[in-house]
């Protein structure tokens, strides 16, 4: 691999910045990590961008800087890495890094749901359809959202709706709706508790 580096593989430097990052196989160094990424960024590799975005909100071995992080998000979205179309979308529907941009979150999470990402984009387009956040309330695209997480059968994401209904985060308080989305998070955690034991 450190031939790879040495020839300019941005895969290779990808991969080696994993490693001195997580410390696997290598002593963990954070500087060494971020050389590697930054480099690696350079040659268009997605991953290495979404990990300099982490190193930079979380300030992982350098110092914290938001408006970095949003750069290197945007650019990984741009090009196509799905982890960095929803983390930038929840950048816009929180505010954090970028003004508070609801339309231009609903079109990241949407990007991210187009690209395979099953979970987060569609639970909370259902949720920022529901509440009308971007000033045009649609039920019928919520119930559609909602729909393709109960499709997807993701356990979290029916406990997270259960939750958001009981407490009015996010959605209209509605006991029926909330105990309805307890009961397909119960029985989604009793069929995994049952595969695993067959």
């Amino acid at each position: 691999m450190k031939h790879a580096v040495e020839l300019g593989a941005g895969w290779a430097m990808d991969e080696l910045a994993d490693h001195y990052y997580t410390g696997a196989g290598v002593k963990r160094v954070l500087h060494q990590a971020f050389r590697l990424y930054t480099m690696a960024a350079a040659a268009h590799e997605p991953h290495a961008m979404t990990m300099l975005a982490r190193m930079y909100t979380h300030g992982i071995g350098i110092e914290s800087d938001p408006a970095r992080a949003a750069a290197w998000l945007a650019q990984a979205a741009v090009i196509g890495e799905t982890y960095a179309m929803v983390q930038l979308a929840s950048h816009f529907n929180k505010g954090f890094s970028f003004h508070l941009d609801i339309p231009a979150s609903m079109e990241w999470y949407e990007r991210a749901h187009g690209r395979g990402e099953d979970g987060v984009a569609m639970r909370t387009l259902a949720e920022l359809y529901a509440t009308g956040c971007d000033g045009t309330e649609n039920e019928t695209l919520s119930r559609y959202w909602l729909s393709c997480v109960k499709q997807r059968g993701h356990a979290w994401a029916f406990r997270k709706l259960a939750v958001m209904y009981e407490t009015n985060d996010g959605m209209v308080h509605d006991w029926s709706a909330a105990k309805e989305w307890y009961a397909l998070y119960e029985a989604a955690v009793q069929h995994a508790g049952d595969s695993e034991r067959k």
